[in-house]
């Protein structure tokens, strides 16, 4: 791991809280949660630079602007 970590904040609907929960239990245990949300967003980057766009699970994606875009990949 880094020696230096930069932090940011991570906010989620409600709804998501029992997914991110049942996650860290099945799969996460003995690891901290910014651990397990580090390795999720490797693993969903490198499935999506694989070209495994479709599990996306909304179709859009921000543009150097900031703007909302529908998925052209």
């Amino acid at each position: 791991m880094p020696k230096h970590l930069k932090k940011i904040t991570f906010v989620f609907s409600p709804d998501m809280e029992p997914l991110l929960e049942e996650i860290k239990k099945e799969m996460f245990c003995s690891c901290s949660q910014s651990e397990m949300i580090r390795t999720l967003v490797e693993a969903g980057w490198n499935a999506v630079r694989e070209g495994q766009q479709n599990i996306l699970p909304k179709q859009i994606f921000f543009e150097g602007s900031g703007k909302v875009t529908e998925w052209k990949g």
